[in-house]
């Protein structure tokens, strides 16, 4: 038979151990917290798995987060490629669409002070660079989140 103090434990002041438990926390996350250092950016990633370099020693992942987390993770990652996809696509389309308008407006009858090959390079440029800049930083993610997120490397 248990004592009164222990059946009721809840209703007596806290003993030193317990004060100590409580001044340790204990950080337990949910698969969705791992799940979005896929949609961080990357500066945003390395400081978050910074702190759990930090706390990796009161770090708790559950079974059934670890599991999700795996289930998602190739949902999630195709996820990023098809928003980076539609941005380049819309980039392509703009190339498109101003190559015709500036071809349509700057014809034979030349501006005097437009040089229509400079304009229309000068923006392509930008949108191609624009373009590059996606693409390179999807394949770029892809490529070393796999590294980013090793269990052994957050958690040394």
């Amino acid at each position: 038979m248990r004592s009164p103090r222990e059946e009721f434990r809840e209703f007596c002041p806290l003993g030193s151990d317990d004060i100590e438990a409580l001044a340790t926390p204990i950080y337990v996350i949910d698969s969705n917290v791992l799940l979005h250092l896929y949609r961080y950016s990357e500066s945003a990633r390395l400081q978050f798995i910074e702190l759990l370099r930090i706390v990796h020693d009161r770090l708790f992942i559950p079974y059934q987060v670890a599991l999700e987390f795996h289930r998602n993770r190739p949902e999630v990652i195709t996820e990023q490629l098809a928003i980076a996809d539609k941005a380049v696509s819309a980039l392509d389309a703009e190339i498109t669409k101003l190559d015709q308008a500036l071809g349509s407006v700057l014809t034979h009858k030349h501006h005097p002070y437009i040089e229509r090959s400079e304009v229309l390079s000068g923006l392509k440029n930008a949108l191609v660079k624009s373009r590059e800049t996606i693409a390179e930083g999807c394949v770029y993610t892809t490529l070393t989140l796999a590294e980013t997120l090793s269990w052994t490397r957050f958690m040394r």
